[in-house]
């Protein structure tokens, strides 16, 4: 493998194997010289080939890995369901969505990757207990209920677990109501539910799962609560437009503020929260030094609790990897921002954009030296009405006579003045002090 990859035939990012063309070229070659027939191949790629296995019911257990995908949107695929049967040593089945006659009927236990766009059954195979497997990918599907797949095993004697499974991905169901209990899943790395508009019970393992990296639950409008979170490999969570979220971690009654633990939350890189109705902040959130990245937009009123202690803290914090704060149409108040600007000190990109908080510009302006500390800002977004207001001053330099929708500052903002470098605007009708117009 080493070789391959200096001599750059092999390519690997972020867990994933990327292969040139030629060593899939000399692969497929390889597997087209065990068999005239497709059927004693051990791989299937061109869809001729695999629609032709699973019509005629042409199986057989030499078959290892099978990939369908339909050149047409139109292309159906006439089955009965059981040419799975014959392939008692299959791997892998890929499925780019499709239609098909009927559901499967059957499923190999052999199988270690499940990737099935679109799956057109409501429930797996009684038969399906696939022990090994590590990829249970079937977003846009039919499906609509988990519970028997995930609590068979549990009523079993044998009491075995999904100890292999990765990966589950569900999005866009939209006739899925729940997620189960997932505690045979104990090494699971990636959930993901989003979109799943029917949704309304998280069941509460899912917020037990130690090796948990990401958890996406955006767009799921009805659901109502969600599982306390004990995760303490999370990076990823992903909880917006979830706009009847009602209840998090620690939260009775209605959602309006986010609890001081989720500092705990260690690994945490990225959190995003879109349309929710969270108006409250724990200035706790800028101790947590894996975050990267903030987004809350659409949130009306967002303020910061305040948190003595915490924010004694916070201020020896310098080695925070905060870069990309996005409080998009917040309405964010004048004591949120004198309280949270001067905290991020590595930031590189903040976008107050859309907001009408009111005297914003007055307080940034008197309070430029004290707020802008963050040197290492790179970008920072203002929409017209929030900072850049008819008759603003930024510093001596620039005047605003009339409107504008939006500006774009770069290089420097706020006290050090010397350093704004880059200043372009989307509409004519803007003066500098020297009579020079766009």
């Amino acid at each position: 493998m080493r070789v391959l990859i200096d001599k750059s035939l092999v390519k690997i990012e972020d867990d994933r194997v990327m292969l040139h063309d030629l060593i899939q070229y000399t692969g497929r070659e390889i597997v087209r010289q065990e068999s005239e027939e497709p059927r004693g191949r051990s791989r299937i790629w061109n869809f001729e080939d695999a629609k032709r296995v699973l019509e005629q019911d042409k199986g057989s257990h030499k078959i290892e890995i099978i990939k369908l995908a339909f050149p047409k949107a139109d292309e159906k695929l006439n089955w009965d369901g059981v040419a799975f049967m014959k392939m008692n040593n299959l791997r892998t089945i890929v499925i780019n969505k499709g239609d098909f006659s009927d559901s499967p009927k059957h499923l190999p236990n052999s199988l270690k990757v499940l990737k099935w766009r679109g799956y057109p059954s409501q429930i797996f195979p009684f038969d399906f207990y696939p022990k090994e497997i590590a990829i249970l990918w079937l977003p846009d599907s039919s499906i609509s209920s988990l519970i028997s797949f995930f609590q068979k095993q549990k009523a079993s004697t044998i009491q075995e677990e999904f100890m292999n499974l990765r990966v589950l991905n569900f999005s866009n169901c939209q006739h899925l109501e729940q997620i189960p209990d997932l505690s045979v899943a104990p090494h699971l790395e990636e959930l993901s539910f989003c979109w799943c508009k029917n949704l309304t019970e998280v069941y509460k393992s899912v917020g037990l799962l130690n090796k948990l990296r990401m958890l996406d639950a955006k767009g799921c409008c009805k659901l109502r609560s969600f599982a306390d979170l004990m995760l303490p490999a999370l990076q990823q969570l992903r909880i917006s437009s979830c706009s009847s979220l009602e209840s998090f971690p620690e939260i009775l009654g209605k959602m309006e503020k986010f609890p001081p633990s989720i500092r705990y939350i260690t690994r945490l890189e990225r959190l995003e929260l879109w349309h929710s109705k969270i108006v409250l902040l724990p200035s706790s959130i800028f101790l947590m030094k894996e975050l990267k990245c903030l987004r809350i937009q659409n949130c009306d009123g967002l303020l910061l609790h305040s948190q003595e202690k915490v924010e004694e803290q916070i201020s020896s914090v310098v080695f925070s990897n905060q870069q990309h704060f996005d409080f998009r149409n917040c309405n964010v108040s004048n004591e949120f921002l004198q309280r949270s600007v001067p905290w991020l000190v590595n930031v590189k990109e903040l976008n107050l954009s859309s907001n009408t908080g009111g005297d914003e510009e007055d307080d940034l302006r008197r309070n430029q030296q004290q707020q802008f500390k963050a040197q290492a800002m790179k970008r920072m977004i203002l929409a017209f009405r929030v900072l850049i207001g008819p008759g603003t001053r930024l510093g001596t330099k620039f005047r605003f006579a009339t409107s504008a929708s939006r500006c774009w500052l770069q290089r420097g903002i706020g006290g050090a003045r010397s350093s704004l470098r880059l200043l372009n605007w989307r509409r004519k009708g803007l003066q500098d002090n020297y009579g020079s117009r766009s």
